[in-house]
This record gives structure tokens, sequence and C-alpha cells, in this order.
């Protein structure tokens, strides 16, 4: 889905945190995509990529990277992206 933020995760002890952001973006009604950087090679590249210092979760929200899950940030990412939008009308 166009605009839906592109989580990266990781399965085992790292991942535990997962379930708190992941129930955050359901409530929020927001669609996202999970990539598993433990089982996928190009997963763990694109994770690299956007935050080198491999720290996770990346939550890249059509090319705003926020580190770390801080829903605050989250939302603003989501909603400076929507005005954008909004003033390309």
């Amino acid at each position: 889905m166009r605009g839906a933020p592109s989580t990266s995760r990781s399965t085992g002890p790292r991942g535990a945190p997962r379930a708190s952001k992941r129930a955050w973006l359901d409530q929020n009604g927001m669609a996202y995509a999970e990539h598993d950087i433990d089982s996928s090679e190009e997963a763990g590249r694109t994770m690299r990529r956007l935050n080198p210092a491999g720290t996770i979760p990346v939550i890249d929200v059509e090319g705003e990277v926020v580190v770390g899950f801080a829903p605050d940030a989250v939302d603003r990412a989501i909603r400076r992206k929507a005005e954008r939008r909004v003033q390309r009308l």
C-alpha cells in the first residue's frame, strides 16, 4: 500500500518489543509491512542502509526514517508526508 510505513523487525529475543509497535500501528489504523531481518538478507541490507548502527526497529515512512519505536516521531513523520501530499494537489 502506498504511504504505508515500512518497518524492519527481528524475530527472536531482539524482536520482543515488536508487539507494542504492531499494536500501536494497528490501533491507529495504519497499514504497514514488516520485514524480518533475521531470515531475509535483503531486508537486513535495507535496514543497515537506512540505519547503519543496526538498531531496531527501523520505520521508514516514504523515505523518512524513524529509528526505535517512538510513537510521537512516527506520527509526526506520517503527518508530514500527508501534508506534503495535500500540498501537491
